[in-house]
């Protein structure tokens, strides 16, 4: 009795065999994709023409801050940053959002939105992304 009940454990745990893995189900879900992109791709050396674009504002961005400080929204030798989603379509922004911002001014946020607003973009398709600048009163 002893043997024929090793002989089954071993039989069941270990001659070598293994399970087969799980068959995929034929209704499986395709695999995400970035919802930012509304199905559009753009290609990295676009991508990374955008963010040049958007890199050099960052003075400009700097600058805001100062009319800020001049306007008394802000204090003398503020620093800080700010978080901008823009959405291009035709070499342009067609929304400029920020999303996080560590400068409370009305008016410099305006105006970080009027400077994204003037660039103009390497792409013609629409495109979304975001950016931080790190900004200090000049």
């Amino acid at each position: 009795m002893r043997t024929a009940l090793l002989a089954i454990v071993m039989a069941g745990v270990g001659c070598g065999h293994k399970a087969p893995p799980p068959a995929e189900p034929d209704n499986a879900a395709p695999p995400p994709t970035d919802p930012s992109s509304n199905g559009t791709m753009i290609s990295p050396d676009t991508a990374e023409a955008v963010k040049r674009s958007l890199d050099h504002k960052a003075d400009s961005i700097s600058r805001c801050l100062s009319d800020a400080v001049d306007n008394h929204e802000a204090p003398r030798n503020a620093k800080g940053t700010v978080t901008v989603e823009v959405v291009l379509d035709g070499g342009h922004a067609s929304k400029v959002t920020i999303v996080n911002t560590s400068v409370d001014s009305q008016l410099f946020k305006a105006c970080v939105v009027k400077r994204v607003n003037e660039i103009s973009f390497p792409t013609t398709e629409h495109y979304e992304t975001s950016t931080t600048y790190t900004v200090e009163a000049i």
